[in-house]
């Protein structure tokens, strides 16, 4: 009897020490994450964002590379068309570099509080919905920008194989990205072919949030 009380007790002690051990443990890893020592783990957000679904309800596959991902290792954006001022007005609050391209040309994107002087009026937007502050102007361009990271595109399917070829390639850009509702099998074919990661059915809008909700 006495020699279970003692093996009881024996067994009951190494336990505690077991969890005192896993406790001080966290706590080091806890302080050292804290400080910047160990990254922040990812898995939970990477799964959260695999799947993100877009304004027009498409979701992206998990075999896709995770648009936030695509999005965080760029820095220049030039944007072929958008369907409206929250793309570029969130991009820039995200701390994109925003270029724009019309038939006019190749144009730089600012935000400022007071109307922007030497810019078309043309190219001027006041806010259009709550929330918006400050006046989105698109400043031209002499020529195209030296290159960029993403070229995202809102305009018609039949337009994406001159737009890879006139932007996409020339530019060095490393990710094409649709914007919703716009799908296609051959621009996602092309960027395969040309090496080019490829985003359709999410909104960069709605990526640029997400990456910001990460920091």
């Amino acid at each position: 009897m006495a020699s279970a009380r003692a093996n009881g007790t024996d067994q009951t002690s190494d336990a505690l020490s077991v969890v005192s051990l896993v406790i001080v443990v966290c706590a080091r890893w806890s302080l050292a994450r804290n400080m910047g020592l160990v990254p922040a783990r990812r898995t939970a957000l990477r799964s959260a964002h695999t799947r993100m679904p877009s304004i027009s309800g498409h979701e992206v596959n998990q075999s896709d590379d995770n648009p936030v991902d695509l999005l965080k290792a760029a820095r220049v954006i030039l944007l072929i068309d958008w369907p409206r001022q929250e793309v570029p007005r969130t991009l820039l609050g995200a701390g994109f570099t925003v270029c724009g391209f019309s038939p006019s040309g190749y144009s730089l994107a600012e935000l400022t509080y007071d109307p922007p002087t030497n810019v078309d009026s043309g190219r001027v937007f006041q806010p259009d919905s709550p929330g918006q502050t400050g006046f989105l102007a698109f400043r031209s361009l002499p020529g195209p920008p030296p290159s960029v990271d993403v070229v995202a595109v809102y305009r018609p399917s039949e337009e994406l194989p001159g737009i890879v070829a006139r932007h996409v390639t020339p530019l060095g850009a490393r990710v094409l990205w649709l914007q919703p509702p716009l799908v296609s099998a051959e621009a996602r074919q092309a960027a395969a072919t040309l090496g080019v990661k490829f985003v359709e059915a999410v909104d960069i809008a709605l990526a640029a949030r997400s990456l910001a909700a990460r920091s």
